[in-house]
Order: structure tokens, then sequence, then C-alpha cells
């Protein structure tokens, strides 16, 4: 037998467990539903739930995606899809995918309290924490005094750009050096990015071996 709690709030579906070890799980996900998706990329696509035949995407940038099921009134709390497919949702969240980021959290911990070498990969479905874990290894490793860098790859254009404003107080090859030579180098959606001229040389000699 297993027992987990639901609160089907207007702003969020969410779920716990209190699992037999004394563990808690936990899980979180804004209450948008989608319907009638779209050709795009699946990259950061929402989570799809498919029951009765038709198939619905939950949780973050719905909208870039589908057509949003915005009905507020409170029919939504009775026997709909937009109940049913946050619902769903998020008891899959906690059953399934926290197990899995259990194991995640441990390998990142391992990773961080090491002296890190070569490389760790967080990979999974959009708003399953990666991020999270990505920032708290950049934050443990800074935490005991080994230069890191967390930088998310989409917006790393921006941030070298920045660099050519008048008011700025560092050179690009300043910015990029010390981000070249970080002793841990933390890259957050990488391959996220749209390809662009000014995008693929730093991005090559940031992964490329030898200029690690």
């Amino acid at each position: 037998m297993r027992y987990i709690a639901l609160d089907p709030g207007f702003g969020g579906f969410k779920a716990a467990e209190v699992k037999p070890d004394g563990t808690f799980a936990e899980a979180s996900i804004p209450s948008g539903v989608g319907v009638g998706l779209s050709r795009r990329s699946r990259r950061n696509r929402p989570m799809t739930i498919r029951f009765d035949g038709s198939e619905y995407l939950v949780g973050q940038h719905v909208s870039d995606y589908a057509r949003p099921v915005e009905r507020l009134d409170f029919n939504r709390l009775a026997d709909t899809p937009e109940l049913r497919a946050p619902a769903y949702t998020t008891l899959y969240q906690v059953v399934i995918v926290v197990e899995k980021n259990r194991a995640a959290f441990e390998a990142a911990q391992a990773f961080a309290h090491a002296d890190p070498l070569g490389w760790l990969t967080l990979m999974g479905e959009c708003g399953n924490g990666k991020t999270h874990l990505a920032a708290a290894i950049a934050t443990t490793l800074l935490e005991w005094g080994m230069p890191a860098v967390l930088q998310t790859v989409p917006a790393f254009p921006d941030y070298l750009r920045a660099t050519f404003a008048p008011d700025s107080d560092v050179t690009f090859d300043d910015r990029f050096e010390a981000i070249k030579t970080a002793r841990a180098l933390v890259l957050d959606d990488l391959g996220a990015e749209t390809a662009t001229a000014i995008c693929r040389p730093p991005r090559q000699t940031l992964l490329h071996p030898s200029f690690r």
C-alpha cells in the first residue's frame, strides 16, 4: 500500500509521498494543459500524457507547443482532462521520476565531492531538475575554493557580445578566457542554442579536449 497526497491547486499540481524507509518524495508542476500538438521541435517540450485516446501536454511551455486549455471555472475540478492530465503527470513524477532523480542526485553529489575529472552529463525531460543539480555542483565547488563557472549555453553569445558595449569593464578575450580556463565548467541547456556563426567557434573551443 502506498499513500500519496495530491493537491490540485489552481497554480500547480503538487504530490507528496512518505516512503516506508522514511524518505520523502514530492513533485510539483504548473497546471497548464494543452491540446492540438504542433510539429515544433521536441526540445524543451512539456511532458506528454495520453489517456482515453487523446494526447495532452502538461507543465511548462505548454502555450509554445499546443493550444492551452484555459477554463478556470470550478468545472475544471470535475472528471475532466484539465484535472486528469496534470494529476496523472504529477503522480508519474512522484512514483517514477523522483526515483530516477535520486540516482542523478547521488551522481551529482559524488561528482561535486570528489576532484571532478571528465564529464558528468545530465539528461532528461524539461523541468526534472537538471539545472538545479548543475547549479548545486557549481556552488559546492565554489564553496570548496575551486574555480567553477555556470553558463547557460543559449545565452552564451549575448554574454560574450556584452563585452563590446561602451560601458563594459571587461574585454571579450578576458571573459572568454575566464570561462575557458575554469577548473570546472558547468554548461546548462547544451544543444538548445542556435548554431550561429558567433556561437559555434566559442562552443567548439570550450568542448574540444585540446582546449580544456
